[in-house]
């Protein structure tokens, strides 16, 4: 993707992200939201201040929940972002 093409996926994800923070309140807060993609994988996590953090995996990475869950949210928690 083009840096503009990137900068407006950035774009989209923070307004789908706003959508989801709707149903908080019922549901809880969004650790991280997951999409699949034929060619990667692409996963967005709330951080403070609305920040996002916008990442990316290649399409055959395994255990992209367990990646998330074990390592990236523990080290966003433990650093306070």
């Amino acid at each position: 993707m083009t840096f503009e093409e990137t900068e407006r996926y950035a774009l989209f994800a923070t307004i789908r992200h706003s959508t989801r923070q709707v149903w908080e309140s019922k549901i809880g807060k969004v650790k991280y939201a997951l999409t699949r993609y034929e060619l990667l994988i692409r996963v967005t996590v709330p951080l403070a201040n609305n920040h996002l953090l916008l990442l990316s995996f290649d399409a055959d990475t395994k255990n992209v929940d367990s990646i998330m869950m074990d390592k990236v949210i523990p080290a966003i928690e433990e650093s306070n972002l």
